[in-house]
């Protein structure tokens, strides 16, 4: 009974992505898999940092759960240092939602975070068609 009650009660992470269309144009979409320039990196690095420091604020992770998210931040920074645009929304989405999973985040909270993120994030993707949502 406890399997199911977890497997009821936990996030619905593909329905949150849904939720929020304007992620899954943009990694559909042909937003083209040009690098980013010095200073985007220097901006995603410290939007990167906001989504962590989001993260503790909402969910007060364990000293072992913060870890695991700032390995992962840490790995997302480096990965938009080698890697397109498009590659890197990609890897970026994959992270997002893991970190969700690592840290057992409830259903409304992993919303948010992904909300959260995505609005710090989707500056980056402003040329992908249909993909500033009002």
């Amino acid at each position: 009974l406890r399997w199911v009650k977890d497997d009821v009660e936990a996030p619905d992470l593909w329905g949150a992505v849904a939720q929020e269309r304007a992620i899954l144009d943009a990694t559909t979409s042909e937003i083209g898999n040009d690098p980013f320039t010095r200073d985007e990196r220097r901006q995603l690095h410290e939007r990167i940092d906001e989504i962590g420091a989001y993260l503790v604020r909402i969910h007060h992770p364990d000293v072992a759960h913060r870890k695991a998210v700032e390995d992962r931040l840490e790995y997302l920074k480096g990965a938009a240092d080698r890697l397109g645009r498009k590659d890197w929304l990609n890897i970026a989405l994959s992270t997002i939602v893991s970190i969700i999973v690592a840290v057992a985040l409830p259903a409304d909270q992993a919303r948010e975070f992904l909300r959260f993120s995505w609005q710090l994030l989707k500056v980056f993707y402003a040329g992908a068609v249909g993909l500033l949502p009002h």
